[in-house]
């Protein structure tokens, strides 16, 4: 089930960057939720890590736009992803 939550999130965030008139809206801004304390906390780094080299490498920007990445700590509990991820849905404006 977390593959499929992955590419769907993924494929919706790449539609929306790549509409005709990209060049003239703003930054894409995407959520990276990951274990970052806790015990499983290197694994979480990790993942960040291997995504912050692919961003770099092209140039912080997805289908020419700037990318802005909101990096959450999910601490590996479930209910605390829950609250972190309806964070930037329900509230966008306070990120």
């Amino acid at each position: 089930m977390r593959p499929l939550i992955a590419i769907v999130s993924l494929a919706t965030v790449l539609s929306v960057g790549l509409t005709p008139d990209a060049g003239a809206q703003g930054p894409v801004r995407i959520g990276f939720l990951a274990p970052l304390s806790g015990a499983i906390a290197q694994a979480g780094k990790d993942m960040y890590s291997g995504c912050e080299l692919y961003w770099e490498e092209s140039g912080w920007q997805l289908a020419g736009r700037k990318l802005e990445v909101i990096l959450e700590d999910n601490e590996g509990v479930p209910a605390t992803t829950l609250t972190r991820a309806r964070k930037p849905v329900e509230s966008p404006q306070d990120l």
